[in-house]
This record gives C-alpha cells, structure tokens and sequence, in this order.
C-alpha cells in the first residue's frame, strides 16, 4: 500500500490514544501503590 497520509493518521490516532491512556493509567496507579507501600 502507498503511503497515504489518511492512512497514516488512520493508524498513528488510535496507537496514539493508546499511548496517552497508558501514560494517564500509570500516573493514576503509581501513587495509590507508593501511599500503600508507606
């Protein structure tokens, strides 16, 4: 397949969101875990 810039969004936007959720999940657990640790 060319090299379509629609195509290319059409794969970068969604690993993109995943990205970001996985930074916004990881920020939300890792405190609970450090305040429980102490």
């Amino acid at each position: 397949t060319p090299p379509d810039i629609i195509s290319q969004f059409m794969l970068a936007i969604p690993l993109w969101m995943l990205f970001e959720m996985g930074l916004l999940v990881s920020q939300l657990t890792t405190p609970k875990q450090n305040s429980i640790k102490i």
